[in-house]
């Protein structure tokens, strides 16, 4: 058990140091937003900042197509990641859940810790996908 604390602290405090690189991305992919754009839990629209100021009209950029082609890859990106984020945060409650629940049980106790352990790993990957194009995107 001590172990596990341990492992879920260095993996928390991991986690929270990648959370400095978030709103990069997330900034980056926000430059004009449409009238009356709507988040659903903080998930913009595929299309955010790619609206003209004032207008909710899309433009694409037909001198530059990849300028607009990677904005679109930016944002379905960032939904894909905040998507995941939510996920691996529904599965530690869950797991959470189902370790309250196991009354001792080893066999429960350790699926449980299974489940938790499997969804900070994937919440790890999550954000450090978002810092590995954070730096892809300084260097480009």
């Amino acid at each position: 058990m001590k172990k596990f604390i341990i492992k879920l602290h260095i993996t928390l405090i991991f986690a929270a140091g990648l959370l400095g690189f978030v709103p990069s991305i997330t900034q980056t992919a926000m430059a004009g937003a449409c009238l009356g754009e709507v988040t659903i839990l903080t998930i913009s629209p595929w299309y955010h900042g790619l609206c003209e100021s004032g207008t909710n009209d899309v433009q694409f950029d037909a001198k530059n197509p990849a300028a607009t082609l990677g904005k679109i890859g930016i944002n379905l990106l960032s939904i894909a990641l905040q998507v995941t984020g939510y996920i691996s945060v529904g599965f530690v409650i869950w797991g959470g859940f189902k370790y309250i629940l196991a009354a001792g049980d080893s066999g429960k106790l350790a699926s449980a810790k299974s489940i938790i352990q499997n969804a900070l790993i994937g919440l790890l990957i999550a954000l450090s996908a978002v810092a590995i194009l954070n730096v892809i995107q300084s260097i480009v």
